[in-house]
């Protein structure tokens, strides 16, 4: 409804809980709009702090994923919604957001956007901050998984997807499906970690005890990078783990 209501030509966003840092956000990302006029997107990085605002960790995706095409979207999917700067025009020829979608509607919506040929750059700057709690509820980590694979199924439900693209959904669902498995270990859901794990086996493109490092790799490079401690010892000790890797073993 805001976007409808909007008479800009450019669409900002601020999340619920979400902050802008800086006061100069949106005359910088404007000034980008000015300097390349077919850009429809520009996205900022963000700081991760807690329920009192102290910082925890800053995100400056731009590192990794210098260039935001629609293969970097789809596989790091670096998208925080306050953020984002994109053209009223753009939404809606993209039709918006999915309202059907309680969680990663911003996924969904960015890969249509780069699907449709929209161009997008970085304003490199950490310009948002992103309260993070620690009572979320298992009921909010499942409709997080859920949505996560609905928009990849309606991603790859393309009939049009470029043949590049296509190549990259075995490793784009495996990649998804080992960071769903980290986000609900982090949310101390360890029966469903295992579960996504071993979801994860259909599209691994590696041998299983490459596999099984590779998920070792993961679990540490995604709590570093959330600002979050990082213990092997736990993980390997919790019986859900050892039991879908002693299953892995024998199978």
């Amino acid at each position: 409804m805001g976007i409808q209501q909007a008479k800009g030509e450019l669409i900002a966003f601020l999340d619920a809980d979400d902050f802008w840092l800086l006061p100069e956000k949106l005359a910088q990302q404007v000034s980008l709009f000015d300097q390349q006029p077919n850009l429809a997107i520009v996205q900022t990085g963000w700081r991760i702090v807690d329920e009192l605002r102290n910082q925890i960790i800053d995100v400056e995706p731009w590192h990794k994923v210098p260039e935001l095409t629609l293969e970097s979207w789809l596989m790091y999917k670096p998208i925080k919604t306050s953020g984002l700067l994109v053209t009223k025009n753009s939404l809606e020829k993209a039709g918006g957001f999915d309202r059907e979608l309680r969680q990663s509607h911003d996924v969904d919506l960015v890969l249509r956007l780069a699907l449709m040929g929209c161009e997008a750059t970085w304003w490199p700057r950490v310009a948002v901050g992103y309260r993070r709690y620690g009572g979320n509820t298992t009921r909010n980590a499942k409709t997080q998984a859920d949505c996560v694979v609905r928009v990849l199924d309606k991603f790859f439900a393309h009939q049009d997807l470029p043949q590049s693209i296509r190549a990259m959904e075995s490793s784009v669902r495996y990649h998804t499906l080992v960071w769903l498995a980290w986000y609900h270990y982090d949310k101390g859901l360890y029966a469903d970690m295992a579960d996504f794990l071993n979801r994860s086996w259909e599209y691994t493109p590696y041998y299983r005890i490459e596999t099984i490092a590779d998920w070792v790799g993961c679990f540490k490079k995604f709590s570093v990078q959330n600002g979050q401690s990082w213990d092997i010892g736990f993980l390997t000790d919790l019986p859900d783990w050892q039991n879908l890797i002693s299953k892995t073993v024998v199978d």
